[in-house]
């Protein structure tokens, strides 16, 4: 690389640089305009009537949504082994949770389906493919 070429490099960097940055200037400046907009609108009305911020111990004692409880293990086998009369002949991951009355956890669903394929109770009808679930077949009835 010669001098030359090296300069020009440096100076398209320079120049990239330069627009990158008034860029996210001006995304900064967007965001502080639609700030003050909701602040305009009545959107921080409230907060001046309720008082101070709390404070950071106050902001982290607050309660976090309540997650669903997780199932005892082994529980999305046992559901499978009891509906297993009510699948259809070839069924899907959507069949399943229909029967279910719930949609277990992806991992879990999948290592309970691994359990009954190693049993021989189904087989793999169909692989998922751009738009498509993995399609299951039943093989037999569960012991």
């Amino acid at each position: 690389m010669t001098r030359e070429e090296y300069e020009e490099r440096r100076s398209a960097l320079e120049e990239r640089h330069r627009a990158d940055l008034d860029l996210m200037n001006e995304a900064h400046e967007a965001r502080l305009r639609s700030l003050e907009e909701i602040w305009r609108t009545g959107g921080g009305a409230d907060r001046d009537a309720a008082g101070p911020e709390p404070s950071p111990d106050r902001q982290a004692a607050t309660p976090k949504p309540a997650q669903k409880p997780a199932r005892p293990p082994g529980t999305v086998l046992e559901d499978l082994y009891e509906a297993f009369a009510d699948l259809p002949e070839i069924f899907d991951k959507r069949d399943i949770a229909r029967i279910l009355g719930y949609e277990p956890a992806r991992a879990t669903l999948y290592r309970a389906l691994t359990a009954l394929r190693e049993e021989g109770l189904i087989a793999n009808d169909s692989y998922s493919a751009g738009g498509t679930t993995t399609r299951y077949r039943k093989l037999g009835p569960p012991d």
